[in-house]
């Protein structure tokens, strides 16, 4: 019974970050695609994980997850970026040149 229990949390764990890393995976990509489109430099090449939490919609609950990323504008000057994607949906994507509001 407890091999049993240990493989059901193992097989959980696995399913919850092969989950996350898709994600991720999706906002790299969403995350790059914007920088191409605006003319900016995608820098790192990859999107840093800075929080989530459950949100409702539709009647069901979802995750929402922010990243954030870093580019430049050819000035040389680094700036932040954020994606949030609410479960796979794309809900804000922003290139800020400024200070970066919490």
């Amino acid at each position: 019974m407890e091999y049993l229990l240990a493989l059901m949390a193992a097989g959980a764990v696995g399913w919850i970050w092969h989950t996350n890393l898709g994600v991720r995976e999706l906002a790299t990509r969403l995350a790059r695609e914007r920088c191409t489109e605006t003319g900016a430099q995608f820098l790192d090449g990859t999107v840093a994980f800075t929080g989530a939490f459950p949100e409702r919609r539709n009647g069901r609950v979802y995750l929402r997850r922010r990243y954030r990323f870093d580019f430049t504008d050819g000035s040389g000057q680094r700036f932040t970026g954020r994606v949030i994607l609410v479960g796979q949906e794309l809900d804000e994507l922003r290139l800020y040149t400024g200070p970066v509001p919490h």
